[in-house]
């Protein structure tokens, strides 16, 4: 039997990232995985023991790199709503290289995911409210700061606008996806 080599498991996250978050999930197979990744079956499963465990590795893995972005949005030294405006010309950078590319834009992955998933599989329907609640908790730094800054009444809830904004910015990713349309981030932000 051949041994999985060290970077099997990273090249079958990779993979799921690659595939998952662009197809969805039910559309990707575990063969399909481990032809993108350059493995064997037998290696697959030598981490995982199916599809879903390498998808929460693979939903674990892309948001750390996901929040850094949004980290770096909430932390620029600039007032909150310039900030904001940031998180979104950044999102739209992106997107409009990826269209520049010729690549179809597919949206948040996190929110195309949980479409798919939330309603038939419980365990990614709460690893994904997880990313979830701690998205909008990174966005609820906005508003506190904003409400320092005295830019906001004091009575402002920072958790539920950093919800609200959560779901609007899904709601403008869902439609940028819908429309191939990136230059909806510049006019809707």
């Amino acid at each position: 039997m051949d041994k999985p080599l060290p970077d099997t498991r990273n090249r079958l996250i990779e993979a799921a990232i690659a595939l998952i978050f662009k197809r969805g999930y039910a559309h990707v197979s575990v063969q399909e995985l481990c032809e993108q990744a350059g493995v064997k079956k037998g290696s697959f499963y030598h981490f995982f023991a199916s599809k879903r465990d390498l998808t929460l590795m693979a939903l674990e893995q892309h948001w750390k790199g996901y929040r850094v972005g949004i980290e770096r949005c909430v932390a620029a030294p600039m007032p909150a709503f310039e900030r904001v405006q940031l998180l979104f010309g950044t999102l739209y950078l992106q997107y409009q290289s990826a269209v520049s590319s010729g690549e179809t834009l597919t949206g948040c992955p996190f929110g195309t995911l949980s479409m798919e998933v939330s309603a038939h599989d419980t365990v990614l329907r709460q690893a994904l409210e997880r990313v979830f609640l701690e998205w909008a908790g990174l966005f609820s730094q906005f508003f506190s700061d904003a409400v320092l800054a005295g830019e906001l009444s004091a009575e402002t809830d920072a958790a539920l606008a950093g919800q609200t904004l959560l779901a609007y910015l899904e709601g403008v990713l869902l439609i940028v996806k819908t429309s191939q349309n990136p230059h909806l981030l510049r006019q809707l932000q």
